[in-house]
């Protein structure tokens, strides 16, 4: 058998004394490493739901200036206008 002397744990004593709870580790955290800007990591996981937000926006905006058009022509300038646009999470790095 082994005989060495066991030693105490000191992990779990520093979660005890961080923080309980994702609320207090969350500031916990904030103290500990401070507070930036967030990056986000991936913005194209909410392009669709951008994009489906400026649409609802512009296309009624682009139908009023141009009564004229086809839903399909007011679609692709709503699309033109949304890869430059600052609304586009892909645009925002």
């Amino acid at each position: 058998m082994n005989n060495l002397p066991l030693e105490a744990n000191t992990n779990h004593g520093e979660i005890i004394e961080g923080a309980e709870g994702m609320e207090e580790a969350l500031v916990y955290l904030e103290k500990e490493f401070g507070t930036e800007a967030e990056v986000d990591l991936h913005p194209e996981k909410r392009r669709k739901a951008a994009y489906m937000k400026y649409l609802e926006q512009r296309y009624a905006e682009i139908k009023a200036e141009n009564p004229g058009l086809k839903r399909s022509q007011i679609h692709e300038r709503v699309f033109k206008e949304w890869q430059t646009s600052p609304d586009n999470p892909m645009n925002q790095q």
